[in-house]
């Protein structure tokens, strides 16, 4: 393997000398180039150097650029925003705990399980929510921590999908600076055959037609940034409305899930839930009516065993009867 290597280097390398070292070596490939080119490239020349082909080349790359925006509303804009909306309408329907008894470990269980569900059939803050229900079974409640951090932590792709649309004023720009040096290099590819031919009218005109063709030339790049600065305004106003409908439908489920975290309690990292304030005035309620309770046993045992103690006293303190001699 080794061995065939280095002879196939030592051959390259032998040719490579050849062809540089002889000069007729090097005029028999660049006629044999020329005349594999010339079918393609003077057609090709020619083209480029038509007003037409400028022109078309032109409208192209703006409707490439109309078509693009059009596109990004159509088939990313639209159904995230519609996505967002379903999320935020369809929160409302989900279970609240607003009855007595509905706030137990099994409803908040079902409760959290069609909110994700919702939210993973929308394509929708699934990342953050992943977290949530992670710190949610943990701490066997619904956490402290609000919703909107974990989706603060989600990845930059996750909230903007118009990755895509950043990148296109780039594509754009360079395409048309691509078309607009290609045609002044075949402008100047022309105007030197004039200064060649050794005429001072041909010479004269031939610099008048590069300075026109190269007018028109720049076309293309005034196409591709116009089309640029469209897309650019378009992706900046849908990653704005995405931000909004965000925005409004985290809101939503900010709300539904400080339902559940007033009747359930807060989860707390690793052990069992803190409990609510209501549960928490439920219990001290209880507890003072058990000492309220206790207080009253401790009177009445007080009360009946008084007399008893009284009595003895008395018989304690009454001196013995004297003895009579016999």
């Amino acid at each position: 393997m080794r061995a065939g290597l280095a002879l196939g280097f030592a051959v390259a390398a032998c040719l490579a000398y050849a062809v540089l070292s002889s000069g007729a070596i090097q005029a028999s490939l660049a006629l044999a180039v020329l005349g594999l080119a010339r079918p393609v490239l003077v057609p090709l020349v020619e083209l480029i150097n038509n007003p037409a082909f400028v022109y078309c080349a032109a409208l192209l790359i703006f409707l490439a650029g109309l078509a693009a925006c059009a596109v990004y509303q159509v088939a990313v804009l639209r159904p995230a925003l519609g996505a967002l909306r379903r999320v935020r309408a369809r929160v409302n329907d989900l279970p609240e705990p607003r009855v007595a008894g509905a706030a137990t470990p099994a409803a908040w269980a079902e409760a959290r399980g069609a909110l994700g569900l919702l939210l993973q059939r929308h394509g929708t803050f699934v990342a953050a929510w992943a977290a949530f229900q992670a710190d949610a079974l943990r701490g066997r409640g619904v956490p402290g921590r609000p919703f909107s951090s974990f989706v603060a932590a989600e990845p930059s792709d996750a909230a903007e999908p118009d990755d895509l649309m950043r990148s296109l004023p780039g594509y754009f720009t360079s395409v048309g600076l691509i078309f607009t040096f290609v045609g002044l290099v075949v402008a100047l590819y022309f105007a030197s055959k004039g200064f060649r031919s050794g005429d001072a009218e041909q010479a004269k005109r031939a610099i008048v037609e590069l300075l026109n063709a190269a007018s028109f030339k720049f076309l293309t790049s005034v196409a591709a940034l116009i089309s640029a600065f469209l897309i650019t305004l378009c992706a900046r106003q849908g990653a704005a409305a995405v931000r909004r409908e965000r925005g409004r439908a985290l809101t939503r489920i900010e709300g539904y899930l400080a339902l559940w975290r007033e009747r359930t309690g807060v989860a707390e990292a690793g052990g069992a839930p803190a409990l609510a304030p209501a549960d928490l005035l439920r219990r001290f309620d209880a507890l003072l009516a058990s000492v309220a309770d206790l207080a009253r046993d401790v009177r009445l045992l007080a009360e009946r065993e008084g007399p008893e103690r009284r009595g003895a006293g008395r018989e304690v303190a009454e001196p013995a009867p004297a003895r009579t001699g016999a």
